[in-house]
């Protein structure tokens, strides 16, 4: 699920400092969601959830970076 938070929330963006804002926002969204886990009695704490979250999150956005890092790099490059 954060996987495709991540992959919509970056899609509906542009520009690599909105992205990497919104990547610090839905890793603490998902670090309060795991930390409440832990208070509460239904549910389980477990840190390597919370790891693969991040690792949805990162995943998700990584296409979205490197896109934006290959155009301004061709935007650089060509204004030589």
């Amino acid at each position: 699920m954060a996987f495709v938070l991540s992959f919509l929330g970056h899609w509906s963006l542009n520009g690599v400092a909105r992205r990497g804002v919104l990547l610090i926002f839905l890793m603490a969204g998902c670090a309060l969601d795991e930390g409440l886990q832990f208070f509460l009695p239904l549910r389980a704490f477990n840190p390597v959830d919370f790891m693969v979250t991040c690792l949805g999150l990162i995943l998700a956005a990584a296409p979205f970076v490197l896109m934006e890092w290959r155009l301004f790099f061709q935007t650089v490059s060509s204004s030589k």
